[in-house]
């Protein structure tokens, strides 16, 4: 799928102008009974018809969106992220002189492929029609002598290095042209122009009008096309007048009220650190839909009012807000913009952003979100006019020159051109993408087989995850099908690949301590090796029998204050070996722990505590770092040995205590990032299942695990049960997030062997100090 050569479906297009016509009526620009044309309208505004494009003036205003793509060239001169191109597989007799002359009519034709940008007056922009014929030739380059098998792939490095070559803005025209020639009646055409003069819809007005041209000079005939009624530059003139009369006022309200409160950033997980500027650098993947899923799809919609693009849409937010754990975010769209009939058939970048707010908070159905979807759609196209840069400017969103402001990803649904040479075969040739304007931007070709692509940055995605985030996606598409009432949160997004290796994975034949709960796998490391060490921090250290003697007692005492299954405990102690005591007693008296990390903010601390319940709380006497809690919470300090140490230490019986694999282990919290903290209970079946019976990594008595994380993370627990549970040593890192240097350290000082790392903190350390991993 080429980055342009693509028009915006029919149906939506459809959608949009119904909406234009209830919103010229709006502004009073309709006649009374919604006779007034959008041409007619636009006539009442401008004066360029088709009589008036004699004499012209040669600067214009940049419109929105051109002036957004000048200041990025000025950011970052002799770039081609903003280049656009179309290219085509041509088979048969090619007059080569004549499609010259046609792509010549074009640029006289259309002012804007005639256009540089200068500085004016006041030290702003302008737009440029050169008067003067411009030449534009077709440089051929000859593949016929290369080895057949080798010319296709020789042949596409040679587009898409022709699709690389920067612009220089200041120099007309911002088109340029090349024909790859691999056989003797076959050639590959590619046009590649500057996205500040042209979007998606205009490849395929230039594509369109370029073969009539051909088409009847190949007759001997003149110019088929009808005269213009306008040039780019008066839709530029006339976008600006419609600024200075505060004609997008009442769009910018509704838009601020729309976005108001939504979080500027989707963190999707990525596979390396975001870097301080964009790069732009793209890669792509894709695949087709088949053709009974796509029926599937259609009339899912169509059960809701629903066009396709909303169906898709709704599917990916949801993919979305599983990636990343967002339940409020935006996601871009792009709209053609053309609202008026004489705009249709200009070249130019008219193309504007919508922001799609997705709040798919409480868990909806499907059916839920896509009927949200459908209304968000609708009222944004009824506001589509404000270009985008007003609102971003408006909404002023923190600055961040290494994501773009309030959309970080897009979606598009496009139609392939359908226009064709009558003399010449023509079909697409595809050419690699090599960049992305957008973390990710899904592009949705609709067609008997729509094809869908991951456009995505490599600065932030490998390859691998992009295709199998894509395979997720088609997944969900088949899960809402089958079955639009499920929840969000329950669709199912495993490939029937991905369940067949957990399967696998599930079924190794090997000791899985199944039925059995964490503390007796404790105990019976305890009781093998009582005198190894169990836990280190700093200088201290507790052996495992040790630590199986001091959680007995303070389980003892959890238990005489209430601590029984299904209730909770909350831990709020630093980190050291009180804590690792605490931990383990809770699980020992049949509790469920609730680790706090002390250096979360106090409002995020006492929501937990107030959610969560606890009957008891492990923490100093004096509450330091805590907020005060309910008189009725026990408050037991694990330091204090002597209100517990004359309690038995031997441990506790399983019948006593009513502990078995489903009882909750611990609760963790979500961070909270798009609502309030929400609570997850872990069972004590679910900690031994990443421990036995795995191949991926070597947990036994040798295994020597860095804890480090926040006690609040769920990763903690991949960091301490794993040494507690195999008979290995568990180092307490000091409690601060830990640098590359100091992570080496502790490799060297205490001999951590095990290290576990989100990608991000992998690829930081591998960027900085590689050496601490070896």
């Amino acid at each position: 799928m080429s980055s342009g050569r693509v028009v915006l479906k029919k149906d939506r297009l459809e959608e949009e102008r119904e909406l234009l016509r209830r919103l010229l009526e709006k502004e009073g620009l309709g006649a009374p009974g919604g006779q007034t044309t959008h041409g007619e309208a636009q006539d009442q505004v401008s004066s360029s018809s088709a009589e008036g494009l004699a004499a012209r003036p040669s600067l214009f205003p940049l419109s929105c969106q051109q002036e957004q793509l000048w200041f990025l060239d000025r950011f970052q001169p002799g770039s081609d992220f903003y280049n656009v191109f179309v290219t085509r597989n041509l088979k048969g007799d090619l007059d080569i002189p004549r499609l010259e002359r046609s792509l010549q009519e074009m640029v006289q034709r259309h002012e804007i492929l005639r256009t540089c940008f200068v500085i004016g007056e006041n030290e702003e922009p302008r737009q440029k029609v050169v008067g003067e014929r411009l030449e534009v030739r077709l440089p051929v380059v000859d593949l016929r002598e290369s080895e057949t098998e080798e010319r296709e792939e020789q042949a596409r490095k040679i587009v898409t290095e022709e699709g690389s070559k920067a612009f220089d803005l200041r120099r007309a025209p911002l088109l340029r042209g090349l024909l790859v020639r691999t056989e003797e009646r076959e050639h590959i055409l590619a046009l590649t122009l500057h996205h500040i003069i042209c979007d998606e819809w205009s490849l395929g007005v230039l594509m369109e009008e370029l073969e009539k041209l051909y088409d009847a000079y190949g007759r001997g005939e003149e110019s088929p096309l009808p005269e213009l009624e306008m040039q780019y530059g008066d839709y530029a003139l006339e976008q600006r007048e419609w600024i200075r009369a505060g004609k997008f006022q009442q769009q910018m309200e509704y838009w601020k009220g729309q976005l108001a409160g939504m979080p500027q950033v989707l963190e999707l997980p990525a596979d390396h650190v975001r870097s301080a500027q964009q790069s732009f650098r793209g890669g792509i993947q894709q695949r087709a839909l088949a053709g009974d899923l796509l029926e599937g799809l259609n009339a899912l919609g169509r059960g809701e009012g629903a066009s396709l693009f909303m169906t898709l849409m709704a599917v990916f937010q949801v993919l979305l807000m599983r990636y990343s754990g967002q339940e409020d975010f935006g996601v871009g769209t792009s709209i053609v913009n053309r609202n008026r009939t004489n705009t249709h058939g200009l070249i130019g970048f008219f193309v504007n952003t919508l922001v799609m707010r997705a709040n798919l908070g409480g868990n909806p159905t499907f059916r839920e979100v896509l009927r949200q979807v459908r209304q968000t759609a609708l009222s944004g196209y009824d506001h589509q006019d404000l270009p985008f840069d007003k609102l971003v400017e408006e909404l002023a969103p923190d600055r961040d020159i290494s994501r773009n402001p309030l959309v970080q990803v897009m979606l598009s649904v496009n139609r392939p051109m359908d226009a064709q040479f009558r003399s010449i075969e023509s079909s697409e040739f595809g050419s690699d993408i090599r960049t992305s304007k957008f973390d990710l931007s899904m592009l949705v070709e609709d067609s008997r087989q729509a094809k869908i692509a991951f456009n995505y940055s490599t600065d932030l995605f490998e390859a691998e995850t992009m295709e199998r985030m894509l395979g997720h996606y088609v997944e969900l598409l088949k899960a809402v099908v089958e079955n639009p009432e499920q929840r969000v949160w329950e669709l199912p997004l495993l490939t029937s690949h991905e369940k067949e290796q957990l399967e696998n994975w599930s079924q190794t034949g090997k000791d899985f301590a199944l039925g059995r709960t964490v503390t007796e796998l404790f105990e019976e490391c305890a009781a093998r090796m009582p005198n190894a060490v169990a836990v280190e921090y700093e200088e201290q250290a507790l052996a495992y029998g040790d630590l199986n003697r001091r959680a007995n007692q303070l389980a003892r005492y959890l238990r005489s204050v209430g601590v029984r299954p299904d209730t909770r405990v909350a831990i709020g102690v630093e980190r050291g070996l009180e804590m690792v005591v605490g931990i383990v007693a809770v699980l020992k008296a049949g509790g469920a722990y609730v680790p706090l990390d002390l250096s979360y903010p106090e409002q995020r601390l006492r929501f937990i505590l107030q959610d969560s319940a606890p009957v008891a709380l492990l923490a100093r006497s004096d509450l330091q770092g805590l907020p005060t809690i309910d008189e009725r919470v026990q408050i037991i300090d694990p330091g204090n040995e002597f209100v517990f140490e004359d309690l038995p230490e031997t441990n506790l019986d399983r019948a006593e205590t009513g502990v078995d694999p489903e009882c909750v282990a611990s609760v963790i919290y979500t961070s909270g990032s798009t609502g309030e903290p929400k609570g997850s209970e872990i069972p004590h079946r679910s900690i031994p299942g990443f421990i036995f019976g795995i191949d991926y990594v070597r947990f036994d008595e040798e295994t020597v695990l860095l804890q480090h994380s926040s006690v609040s993370w769920d990763a903690m627990m991949l960091e301490l049960w794993p040494a507690l549970l195999r008979g290995g040593r568990s180092v307490l890192a000091y409690q601060r997030v830990l640098s590359a240097e100091e992570i080496r350290k502790y490799v060297q000082k205490a001999g951590v062997n095990t290290l576990w790392l989100t990608a991000a903190q992998f690829n930081a350390i591998v960027e900085s100090d590689v050496r601490c991993l070896a």
